[in-house]
């Protein structure tokens, strides 16, 4: 009997380490985006950061569950526990604020300024008319979840370096229709 409690401490032990080490690694992965969503809905980097921290307290409450989440679906759910805890603060506060538009996504990148908001009425139109799998990866790049070059190769079943070179000519077509040219179908 002093065996197998000697053996599920243990395992909880290592279950808990696991956990611990799970959400330090969501916060470092994703702490800097959910806080740049957060600034985009309060415009105060005070309310972010308290956005952020009631986020990942709520997250380590719900670690266990959220191990059992898709990775790919991590960060949506995420930005979608900041979005909540954002409406939580503005009806706790009996804010003024108009919640019926509230962006789902804060679109920042690094790689290209032309697509800092890739759903804005001019982008998303040239994105409509633009051939597979181009547009897939740019919403998958920037839009949806901005996954890593290696995720999206996955999800399209395409290799890693021929996504980097199609996100590249993506990026050139997007740039060269917002421009007024004709958008080359390749």
């Amino acid at each position: 009997m002093f065996c197998l409690l000697a053996v599920s401490d243990t395992e909880e032990s290592d279950v808990e380490t696991t956990n611990y080490e799970y959400a330090v690694y969501l916060y470092k992965k994703y702490n800097r985006t959910l806080w740049k969503y957060a600034f985009a809905l309060s415009k105060s980097p005070d309310i972010s950061n308290d956005l952020v921290s009631t986020t990942f307290l709520k997250v380590i409450e719900r670690i266990e569950m959220i191990q059992k989440i898709h990775v790919y679906k991590i960060k949506s759910y995420l930005m979608s526990m900041v979005k909540n805890n954002y409406i939580n603060y503005v009806k706790k506060e009996k804010l003024n604020v108009d919640l019926s538009y509230i962006p789902e996504y804060a679109y920042h990148s690094s790689d290209s300024d032309i697509i800092e908001k890739i759903y804005g009425s001019e982008i998303e139109e040239a994105l409509e008319h633009m051939p597979e799998p181009y547009k897939s990866i740019l919403q998958y790049r920037y839009g949806y979840d901005e996954l890593s070059y290696e995720e999206i190769a996955i999800a399209l079943d395409i290799n890693v370096k021929s996504i980097r070179v199609y996100k590249q000519r993506a990026v050139n077509m997007l740039k060269q229709r917002l421009k007024g040219g004709e958008q080359c179908n390749e």
